[in-house]
């Protein structure tokens, strides 16, 4: 018997890249930021346009990526959650373009930071499984733990993603395998995290896109 969800989601896989660019296309030209070369196919050419919009624009693009990513990779792998997924690459992906780190390398660099804090939240909150401690006191002794060891490896710019990724670990399902679900969600955040750093990578690598602090230097 053919199974029609799998008929749609392979479809769904293959159109990915097309509604992709077109979508992240889309949200330039409506933004009045981009324009292409009517000849050259290589990528944005730059154009005036005001900061704000650019930096916008660009945070769009990478979020499109990553919930589309996110809901992909969920329906490959069963089990990865997608909102546990979804809701850990958004944090890693965080804008901080007015904190002045409005450069590809700086984004890169904090999405990689954030990663390790999701990394040191997850394995914390797996630990404090073994202690069997009840809510909230399970979630507050390890936050204590995850925080420090963060201020100890200087990580302190991923620390909401690590207490998020710990509390994620820590949370009370209706599910009797408690281990089981535990570790799902770790396998999601993981998930996340690298899907965010691809879509970084993406937006600015392949389809060329530049901060404004970039654009004018």
């Amino acid at each position: 018997m053919i199974n029609r969800s799998e008929i749609i989601s392979d479809k769904f896989v293959w159109f990915l890249p097309v509604s992709l660019t077109r979508g992240v296309k889309s949200i330039f030209k409506l933004l009045q930021i981009y324009s292409i070369h009517p000849v050259s196919r290589a990528g944005f050419r730059e154009t005036s346009m005001t900061p704000q919009k650019r930096n916008t624009a660009i945070y769009i693009a990478k979020m499109i990526t990553a919930v589309l990513l996110c809901f992909v990779l969920s329906l490959w792998v069963s089990q990865v959650d997608y909102i546990w997924a979804l809701i850990s690459a958004v944090l890693v992906m965080s804008p901080e373009t007015s904190a002045g780190l409005g450069t590809r390398q700086n984004t890169v660099e904090l999405s990689v930071i954030r990663i390790k804090g999701n990394i040191i939240g997850c394995a914390v909150g797996v630990l404090f499984l073994f202690a069997a401690l009840e809510n909230p006191v399970n979630i507050i002794a390890g936050a204590v733990v995850a925080l420090f060891v963060c201020h100890r490896f200087k990580l302190m710019a991923g620390a909401r993603s690590t207490v998020v990724a710990l509390i994620i670990t820590l949370m009370q399902t209706d599910s009797t395998d408690h281990w089981g679900a535990a570790i799902s969600r770790v396998a999601a955040v993981v998930a996340g995290c690298g899907i965010a750093l691809f879509a970084t990578h993406l937006v600015h690598n392949v389809l060329n896109l530049k901060y404004s602090d970039e654009v004018n230097s």
